[in-house]
């Protein structure tokens, strides 16, 4: 090559080194090598090219060869582990960031990943279990292993805090709901509340008892939103990483009953849904070869803290059910099905007493436990239910009533609650813990008069398009109403009592959400059949419209139903308020009589 095709070579690089403009203070001589490189176009400005900066990635305008120091290697390993990480984060994640718990502590706002990082998905399946989902000849063991050792994220564990908060929301929970809802064994709960970290569906179970002791705010009425919100959001967090266990279940079932008895549908019956569900997937029964079987792999205790947490899941599905028309989910006991042993027995580990659950199908008049009754009136409920929708469909077909049916549900409720009166009388002290049963059964007998009343829930309101009644379908129909404002009053009356233990010091906290619906129900009722001179006097609605504003400082469902009966009956919230607080109008101390039919 001449000199001449030197020079103009080297004209022809030093414009193309130039053609993003001339050369000034903030303009490099020359391309960067990485634009040189890529054969890119490099518009040569300082500190760095548009390219580089765009890319970010060092920008260099040295002459020589492109050298690579430790702190960049260093850097880029550093960017290459996160990037890793990342993908194994986006692996395992399995809901959307802005699903993630929110936290307040520190002062600030922060989004965690509930998903453990950088362990997938796949490692926390177990295959063996996986497989019998697929096909059940496959499953070797039918009981699924109801332990989980997930740990738990950090917001939850410093919201559940340390050994003196949980002792503190355990003792408050084994004091006022455990006594009328004995699921949870506490020897077992403070077993597995020593082991540090606290597993996730432990933590979760702390946290939802929190939640249901929790009371509606004094001034809205609202329940603890933010408890609530966080205690949601860990429960889906534990069914995405597929920690299914009974802890879990548990603590689901007690997020169930805050929605429920703060009147928070449709999500309570979603939630319900899910704990039929985890039942199914745990393979917990009410069956006597379940808990058998299942005690050869486990302790007798936690046998039967499984098979009350199963009938836990049934009580509040027909508790829900009585007088909301909805579908049953839950498969009914078989007559060989076995009821919670007695609950001391079982509180205290006593191995000895396994022998004494009663069978679903035994009389009433043979000795039960308090959760045994709840169990045996929420199988009458249960009955209710599907013969209430039964009678509704023939009734739509125009078909006449049968009497049969209606006598001899009512005789099956009346003859619990003679048995249940028994027990009250044997152990008043136990009131908190039985009243429950017998409301929930006297739900069931309203229920079932109501669907044969003709009973309307506004008075003005004729029943229309009902068939003409023979004399004897007449008859039927008047004793019926008899019936109707016989139970309506009974639990009137009972409600005088129910109310002078609730004004006293601590009796709302025992109170349960349970007896809310029959009581509306006795006031609904009293609305449609009170009349001018029928002198129902303070075992009138207001006397239960009372009741529920004050059980309504505890369960926001009180406030629900006294709005509905509102509805029917305009004025008497501002009476019940009226009589708030006033003892005198309710009767002094309890009349243990007034507890059974008469």
């Amino acid at each position: 090559m001449d000199h001449n095709a030197s020079l103009a070579l080297e004209k022809s690089g030093s414009a193309s080194d130039t053609s993003a403009g001339p050369v000034t203070p903030d303009r490099a001589p020359q391309a960067c090598v990485s634009c040189r490189k890529q054969k890119r176009g490099c518009n040569k400005a300082l500190p760095a090219c548009r390219l580089c900066t765009r890319m970010g990635r060092i920008c260099d305008y040295s002459d020589g060869p492109v050298t690579v120091s430790s702190a960049e290697v260093t850097e880029l390993t550093q960017k290459i582990q996160d990037l890793e990480r990342r993908l194994s984060e986006r692996e395992s994640r399995v809901f959307s960031e802005e699903a993630a718990p929110t936290s307040h502590y520190g002062g600030g706002t922060s989004q965690q990943t509930i998903a453990q990082p950088g362990v997938k998905l796949a490692q926390r399946l177990r295959a063996q279990e996986a497989i019998g989902f697929l096909d059940a000849r496959l499953l070797r063991n039918p009981y699924l292993d109801t332990r989980s050792t997930v740990e738990a994220p950090q917001d939850i564990l410093n919201h559940v805090g340390g050994e003196a908060n949980i002792k503190r929301i355990t003792t408050a929970y084994y004091a006022q709901v455990h006594p009328w809802l004995p699921m949870i064994s506490k020897q077992r709960l403070m077993d597995m509340s020593q082991t540090t970290p606290l597993s996730y569906d432990l933590a979760v179970l702390i946290l939802a008892m929190e939640l249901v002791l929790s009371r509606p705010d004094a001034g809205s009425g609202d329940p603890d939103h933010y408890l609530y919100t966080l205690c949601k959001r860990h429960i889906q967090g534990l069914q995405g990483v597929q920690a299914f266990s009974l802890s879990f279940l548990q603590g689901t079932v007690l997020v169930a009953l805050f929605e429920y008895g703060h009147g928070m549908n449709p999500s309570a019956w979603l939630t319900l849904g899910q704990c039929v569900q985890l039942v199914e997937i745990l393979g917990l029964k009410m069956s006597r070869e379940n808990s058998e079987a299942t005690a050869q792999h486990v302790e007798w205790l936690v046998a039967e803290e499984k098979h009350r947490t199963c009938w836990a899941v049934y009580v509040l599905e027909r508790v829900m059910a009585i007088s909301s028309e909805k579908r049953l989910l839950m498969a009914e006991p078989v007559p060989t099905d076995v009821l919670p042993v007695d609950e001391t027995a079982w509180n205290q580990s006593a191995r000895q007493h396994r022998h004494v659950a009663r069978n679903v199908s035994a009389p009433y008049s043979d000795p039960q436990c308090a959760f045994a009754r709840l169990c045996q009136a929420a199988h009458i409920a249960a009955k209710v239910i599907r013969h209430a929708q039964a009678a509704a469909t023939q009734k739509a077909l125009g078909h006449r009533v049968e009497g049969m049916g209606v006598a001899r549900l009512t005789a099956t409720a009346q003859s619990l609650c003679a048995s249940l009166f028994a027990d009250f009388a044997a152990t008043p002290a136990s009131y908190w813990i039985l009243i429950p049963s017998r409301s929930l059964a006297l739900s069931s007998v309203m229920t079932l008069l109501r669907a044969y009343c003709l009973v309307g829930t506004v008075p003005a309101v004729p029943n229309l398009g009902c068939p003409a009644q023979t004399g004897e379908e007449l008859s039927l129909h008047i004793g019926l109403v008899d019936g109707l404002r016989s139970t309506a009053s009974h639990i009137a009356e009972d409600t005088t009592n129910v109310m002078a233990l609730v004004l006293q010091d601590g009796g709302l906290d025992q109170v349960s959400p349970f007896i809310l619906d029959s009581i509306y129900q006795s006031a609904s009722a009293l609305s449609w059949l009170d009349s001018p001179g029928s002198e129902l006097g303070v075992l009138g609605p207001e006397t239960n419209a009372q009741a529920l504003l004050e059980i309504g400082h505890r369960w926001a469902l009180g406030l629900a139903y006294l709005g509905c009966l509102e509805e029917q009956r305009p004025g008497v919230t501002a009476l019940a308020n009226t009589l708030s607080g006033r003892i005198d109008m309710v009767g002094g101390d309890v009349d243990m009589s007034s507890l059974g039919f008469g």
